[in-house]
Formats: C-alpha cells, sequence, structure tokens
C-alpha cells in the first residue's frame, strides 16, 4: 500500500488508494475524562471494520487563561471511556496556550481515539487523519 502524502495538515493525495477519507476528532473543554473524541457529527468516532485510521497532526489547547499545566494521553482502545495502548503523551500550560504535534499514530479497527487529559482546566483536543483500508 502507498503512503499518504501530508502537507500542512491537509492530505493532498493519496497515491493507489481510491477509498481515503479525512478525518477530523476532536473533544472541547475536557478536564479529567478519559473521552472517545468525537467525529463530525458528534458522535464517538469508531474506526470502522476492515479500516484503520492513520493520524498525522493532533492539536491541544489550554482552555484557560489562568496558571496552570494540563497533560493529556491519546489512546487507542476498543472502550469508549478507557485508558488503551498510549499513543501520544504531552503537556501544554496557559504560557504555551496551544501546541500542534506532528505525530504518526495508527488505530485499528474497532478502536476509538481516546484522550484523557489531566489538571483542573480544560483541554481542547482535535486530531487530523485519513481513513483507509487495512
Amino acid at each position: 500500500m502507498a503512503d499518504p502524502i501530508l502537507i500542512g495538515s491537509e492530505i493532498k493525495s493519496i497515491p493507489g488508494i481510491d477509498n481515503a477519507k479525512q478525518i477530523y476528532a476532536f473533544r472541547d473543554n475536557d478536564t479529567t475524562s478519559v473521552r472517545a473524541l468525537h467525529d463530525d457529527s458528534g458522535s464517538d468516532y469508531q474506526v470502522p471494520v476492515g479500516r484503520k485510521t492513520l493520524i498525522f497532526q493532533c492539536y491541544f489547547g489550554y482552555g484557560t487563561s489562568s496558571a496552570g499545566r494540563a497533560e493529556f494521553r491519546i489512546w487507542g482502545n476498543n472502550a469508549i471511556a478507557a485508558a488503551g495502548d498510549l499513543k501520544y503523551y504531552g503537556a501544554v500550560s496557559n504560557y504555551q496556550a496551544a501546541i500542534y504535534p506532528q505525530v504518526y499514530m495508527e488505530f485499528a479497527a474497532g478502536e476509538y481515539i481516546v484522550h484523557e487529559p489531566t489538571g483542573s482546566n480544560p483541554v481542547n483536543t482535535a486530531v487530523i487523519g485519513v481513513e483507509i483500508d487495512a
């Protein structure tokens, strides 16, 4: 299978793949809950049967101007609200406001993209990638 071509945060071309779908999943103003990210419709995003999802870009925003720090983790799991296979760990503070790490994370069919922010202040989380045949 050919690798996706990523330019900035846009999936521009996937040679040899006709049914690729760009994925944007998010969770706004969350604090200490382990929860699945939502798709465009607001539903918990789960990788469909026979597919896999590749994530290339993340966004983590600190949802307050007060002093503090928030850590966050991205997990892959077959459960909506449980930690599982750790894919990414990072931290953001009010002095950074937001970070946009470029990453490579794979999620298998049946997995949810689950995030876990820690700390008392809300974190906005989003990921951008592509869903392709497994």
